[in-house]
């Protein structure tokens, strides 16, 4: 079962500091009664906790950088599927190829699976029905655009789940180490 940390992370920080001065100073009254080894890693956990405190800000930053582009992509992509369903829709498509097309299908720019769902269909009802498509207007640069956004798409969702994953995994290392600063303060402050 995992330690319940008492402090915030920067609070940890701040009052690991005046625990490290002082067990410094008093290191020859405290070694006796701690565990070797304590005030070491306390230092070390210390400047550890505060790289890792300053670096969560910056994958923040990174992860809603990620889910802005994936956002992007996908209004982009949702927009250009949507126009070509409206061509076909508008010049008189038959309806088994607007079915083919994606028209009734909803598609959400906020759910990718859904814009990506919408551009599969599309690409594949062009690949079937490329005379259909030519005659509403639709030309093979329009599919190859949407091809490029879906794929662009993909690899937006792939790197914004990478962010997602990698903030979990530091948030998870953060607390370890912040959990064993609290232990040492607290060992420390028993000895002194």
């Amino acid at each position: 079962m995992a330690q319940t940390l008492r402090q915030k992370p920067d609070e940890a920080v701040r009052s690991a500091k005046p625990t490290i001065e002082l067990a410094t100073q008093d290191k020859a009254k405290l070694t006796a009664r701690l565990e070797p080894g304590t005030l070491e890693g306390l230092v070390e956990d210390h400047a550890l906790l505060g790289e890792t405190h300053s670096g969560a800000t910056a994958s923040r930053v990174q992860r809603k950088a990620a889910t802005l582009e994936q956002n992007e992509v996908a209004a982009r992509t949702q927009v250009r599927v949507q126009t070509v369903r409206d061509v076909c829709k508008r010049t008189g498509v038959k309806a088994e190829i607007l079915k083919a097309v994606g028209v009734g299908h909803k598609m959400t720019a906020g759910k990718v699976s859904t814009v990506v769902a919408g551009a599969d269909l599309l690409i594949a009802a062009y690949q079937k029905y490329p005379d259909a498509f030519r005659g509403a207007g639709v030309l093979p640069e329009d599919i190859d655009t949407i091809t490029g956004l879906r794929n662009a798409l993909r690899a937006a969702d792939a790197g914004q789940e990478t962010q997602k994953v990698t903030a979990k995994d530091k948030t998870v290392a953060r607390k370890a180490v912040q959990a064993r600063v609290e232990a040492a303060i607290d060992k420390i402050i028993a000895a002194a």
